[in-house]
């Protein structure tokens, strides 16, 4: 019998809407991602395929620019699925 988590992951990926929670899902564990100090500096945004990163200063957004795949891998293993398949880098 499969558990609830498995079910929710099949239908992510074939279902709009299932994929759209499970990336709430797991903006909701942003600080689990990239650590409490670039949380602190960073709002996290999902839009299609894509997370766009929010920095508040662009000594971060240069930072972060060297983690873009480990953040973009660590995303999609939290979700399961590939969720991610591009960080955009914005400055605020």
């Amino acid at each position: 019998m499969k558990v609830f988590k498995e079910i929710f992951d099949e239908l992510a990926k074939q279902k709009d809407l299932f994929f759209r929670i499970k990336s709430r899902m797991v903006l909701r564990e942003w600080e689990k991602i990239v650590g409490k100090r670039i949380a602190k500096h960073t709002i996290p945004q999902i839009k299609e395929d894509a997370l766009i990163v929010i920095c508040d200063d662009p000594i971060w957004l240069t930072e972060i620019s060297f983690f873009k795949d480990e953040i973009k891998r660590r995303f999609n293993e939290l979700a399961g699925i590939e969720v991610v398949k591009k960080v955009i880098l914005k400055r605020r």
